[in-house]
């Protein structure tokens, strides 16, 4: 296995390697470092021979080429170490006899740079180094310097930056505004990609990815205006040509000001959809039903 990860390495941009990805809707992307972990046992196996037990600071692995991580910093999400969190999911192995306390302070990991792609100082202070890996590390790869990409990519962060700077818990409404702005760019990109002088495979995976991300500000910017999408049907199992209701809901708890709400269903080729209930506006009140769209599927087919 470990043999293998070097071909790994080189075949996992290659498109043609990996001919079936495409066809699930997958690109091929190519990693751009390559680390070997470093034994930090120190010669001391009396704990198992486990590679690295105790975190300690190694003198030989301080020097250029070795990257040393302190896993010991404090996560506040968390409320523990990374490492405390580490040892209590090694501790979840409970088939060998294997445990350890978990306990805060310094722990050590070291890892040698066996290949890059990108410029690295000789002595890295982290992964990372070389690479960007916010949302304009797209314009570097796989988009290959585009200008364009960057540009508009410096904007979405630019207000991703201001959507944190004005979001409040208890009113985060002021931060939706920045965060729609975003989406709005973000559509912008991916109309604007097919006039980009790039490859298509560089195209698509860019597309693959921002669609995935615009989903993301969709939900977060939804979060913050307080509207909630509620679906249910009128049945736990489907049977194949079996009909069914399906009744949409959006919840509007912060009285936005909405003139119009449509309902798409997404559905497969050749399913189809009745509506119950005709179309019609409503005036949008705080925490309440802002339209009901009850639709009848008169054929289906199980995915």
């Amino acid at each position: 296995m470990g043999k293998a990860t070097y071909a790994a390495f080189d075949a996992a941009g290659d498109p043609d390697q990996f001919s079936e990805l495409e066809k699930q809707g997958l690109f091929a992307w190519q990693p751009r470092k390559y680390y070997h972990s470093e034994n930090n046992s120190g010669g001391d196996l009396k704990a198992g021979g486990a590679v690295n037990i105790f975190g300690r600071i190694n003198r030989e692995f301080e020097r250029d080429g070795i990257l040393r991580i302190n896993t010991g910093e404090f996560d506040p999400i968390a409320g523990c170490t990374f490492q405390e969190q580490a040892w209590l999911a090694y501790n979840k192995n409970q088939t060998q006899s294997m445990g350890l306390a978990p306990k805060p302070g310094d722990f050590f990991y070291y890892f040698s740079l066996y290949k890059s792609l990108v410029s690295v100082p000789d002595r890295e202070t982290q992964m990372f180094d070389g690479l960007d890996p916010t949302l304009t590390g797209l314009a570097d790869y796989p988009a290959n310097g585009s200008f364009f990409l960057r540009r508009k990519l410096d904007q979405v962060k630019e207000c991703v930056n201001q959507a944190i700077q004005e979001f409040r818990t208890d009113n985060p409404v002021s931060a939706s505004k920045p965060l729609l702005e975003s989406l709005s760019i973000l559509h912008e990109i991916r109309s604007g990609l097919e006039k980009e002088d790039l490859e298509s495979i560089a195209k698509k995976a860019i597309d693959f990815y921002l669609a995935g991300k615009i989903k993301d500000f969709e939900k977060v910017a939804a979060q913050c205006l307080g509207l909630r999408l509620e679906c249910l049907a009128d049945t736990a199992r489907i049977t194949p040509g079996q009909p069914f209701r399906l009744s949409s809901k959006l919840w509007n708890h912060r009285d936005i000001q909405i003139h119009d709400a449509i309902f798409k269903i997404g559905c497969p080729g050749g399913w189809k959809i009745h509506s119950i209930q005709p179309r019609f506006r409503t005036q949008i009140k705080k925490a309440n039903l802002i339209k009901q769209l009850q639709t009848k599927f008169l054929r289906l087919h199980i995915l």
